[in-house]
């Protein structure tokens, strides 16, 4: 294998209790990493301090506010890219724990992909750990599409859209691209990024049989219309940042109206869904009207507080 530099980039908050397992399982991969980062999103649990005593070897670097995931991708890239130059930059999520060979197999589908076209983004096949429910990548037509699980069969494919945890960027993909939105805070931060790839032409590789647990909310089984169906909750502060960047991204980014179409359809099947099944039914729909009214009108600036 071709050597590259590359770098781990995980961003924490009030993660002391799992930071330890996901740096052991890093330290622990076959493909060696060159620099493990830790954005610390102002934790009040002492996880920065944890990792520095603990683990000297990592990078820690110290927010001085909660910038959420938005602001802690865009922080831990601009270290890695701009700062190290690492040609490869492995974004996790804090309670991400890969087995040995996972940043081998993603290295080995660049080494597979790379003379097919600009690879600006590697990914593995993210799923609920608790259920067991793969989250397929997603395609563009003229709204984002679930890829068919057939099209996970052959070891490598080609997505649109996909989950940031466990995928792996390259150096040229961020400074063409830029880094992360920050003013989107939290939710659609990896879709919106993709997007942002593709339409200048960098290709999404998907390795099908690298496995990455990833934990999505707090998951449960909902019978509906005699069916069982997975419903993901969040709490309802998160919903507002869900359909706010949505609604943005697609109304003004990718223009249609079948997109602009999706978009209200997609609100209403979500109300419809907080009706049928959560308890928090008012605040969680006051929180979703006002992220479609702020996406629409493209009002990024308003946030809603998490600890409000």
């Amino acid at each position: 294998m071709v050597s590259v530099s590359v770098a781990s980039v995980t961003i924490a908050y009030n993660a002391k209790a799992l930071v330890a397992r996901q740096i052991e399982a890093l330290l622990r991969q076959t493909a060696t990493l060159q620099e493990i980062i830790v954005v610390d999103n102002a934790s009040g649990d002492g996880t920065a301090d944890f990792i520095a005593a603990s683990y000297p070897c990592v990078t820690v670097i110290r927010l001085p506010t909660n910038e959420g995931v938005a602001g802690g991708c865009a922080a831990g890239l601009q270290h890695a890219v701009y700062e190290r130059n690492h040609d490869w930059v492995w974004t996790l999520d804090q309670d991400s724990e890969p087995d040995p060979d996972t940043l081998s197999q993603l290295l080995t589908a660049w080494e597979e992909t790379k003379s097919r076209g600009k690879v600006g983004l590697i990914a593995p096949v993210s799923f609920d750990a608790a259920t067991g429910t793969p989250f397929r990548p997603l395609v563009w037509q003229d709204k984002p599409v679930i890829m068919p699980s057939t099209a996970l069969e052959p070891p490598l494919c080609y997505a649109d859209m996909v989950i940031s945890s466990g995928s792996m960027i390259s150096n040229a993909a961020v400074r063409t691209a830029g880094l992360p939105r920050k003013d989107f805070f939290m939710d659609f931060v990896d879709y919106e990024y993709c997007l942002r790839l593709r339409r200048i032409g960098f290709q999404i590789v998907v390795a099908t049989h690298c496995l990455m647990p990833h934990t999505i909310g707090s998951p449960r089984t909902v019978r509906w219309r005699g069916k069982q169906k997975l419903w993901i909750t969040h709490p309802p502060w998160r919903e507002y940042y869900k359909v706010r960047n949505r609604a943005f991204v697609l109304w003004h980014e990718m223009p249609g109206w079948k997109t602009k179409f999706y978009v209200l359809a997609q609100f209403l099947k979500q109300v419809a869904g907080v009706l049928l099944f959560d308890p928090q039914k008012v605040q969680r729909l006051k929180l979703m009207a006002l992220g479609l009214w702020h996406g629409i009108r493209g009002r990024l600036e308003i946030r809603v507080s998490p600890y409000s």
